[in-house]
């Protein structure tokens, strides 16, 4: 499975997802709802399907603060960046990101600022994943292979602390799986990903080894 691509996070919050789900050895396929879909669904407490607006007041599950606040940011955020690029900003919050999507890609934009949106997007489609599928997260002790960090600050001042650099969050679907280094961004996605990420540590231990 490649690094994701700016587009190919923007399709995850925006399009129908894929997900290969396997049996033994039968895989099975599934269409899930775009990730923007099902946040929405997940602040009326709605994943199962069906209209929480249709139900009596006393069966309504009540409203998901941290999922509200996540749809807020993230709806906050594409409108003010349609808003500075001097286009409209008004619709849906789906059509609205990828109408962003060209506009910013119409014209190199620069390394520095390409890679910055790409990790507020990744951060998104993080934190939704995370937010619907909660992952169980375990903390990696070894360098990070591609910037050599172990530890990072997290906060500032007296709530500055370390923690680890490498985690990896497993999930349901072990497709969905990721490892991330928090000092440098890089994102290892899906099994096969996993394993290469072990054996790059693996060797990195071997070449410190002494001779």
């Amino acid at each position: 499975m490649a690094e994701p691509e700016l587009l190919d996070l923007i399709n995850e919050l925006t399009q129908p997802i894929r997900v290969d789900v396997w049996q033994g050895m039968t895989k099975h396929v599934r269409t899930d709802p775009p990730l923007l879909d099902q946040l929405k669904a997940a602040v009326s407490g709605d994943l199962g399907g069906g209209s929480g607006a249709s139900k009596p007041a006393r069966e309504r599950t009540p409203l998901d603060i941290t999922a509200f606040t996540m749809l807020e940011q993230i709806d906050g955020q594409v409108r003010s960046w349609m808003k500075e690029a001097g286009e409209p900003w008004a619709g849906e919050l789906r059509p609205l990101l990828r109408t962003w999507y060209v506009v910013f890609t119409r014209y190199d934009r620069g390394e520095d600022t390409s890679r910055r949106h790409f990790l507020i997007l990744a951060r998104w489609v993080a934190g939704i994943r995370d937010l619907i599928d909660p992952p169980t997260r375990y903390e990696v002790t070894s360098p990070c292979p591609n910037c050599g960090q172990v530890w990072v600050t997290r906060g500032n001042g007296q709530d500055a602390e370390s923690v680890r650099a490498l985690w990896v969050s497993w999930r349901s679907l072990p497709e969905d799986s990721d490892a991330t280094c928090q000092g440098c961004g890089k994102t290892w996605r899906g099994v096969s990903q996993i394993r290469s990420l072990r054996i790059a540590i693996d060797d990195a231990e071997k070449l410190s080894e002494p001779a």
